[in-house]
């Protein structure tokens, strides 16, 4: 994961842009807090980054868009 703009708020760290974060298969992801501005960062994945029911609720919320390269 790299955070491109804003920051957020992980273990109680806060991460700001340029931060680079790597979590080995099977490590705890989240929660991740957004800073008062928000967040945008970067990531890649090796398998799901959510459970379906999340992402679902995520994506109807118009909170996340859904891009794959």
């Amino acid at each position: 994961l790299i955070v491109i703009e804003g920051d957020f708020r992980w273990e109680g760290k806060t991460l700001g842009p340029g931060t680079y974060m790597y979590l080995p298969k099977g490590h705890k992801h989240g929660p991740f807090v957004p800073g008062p501005q928000g967040c945008l960062f970067l990531t890649s994945v090796n398998g799901p980054l959510f459970d379906d029911e999340f992402e679902q609720e995520i994506l109807a919320l118009g909170k996340a868009s859904r891009r794959q390269i």
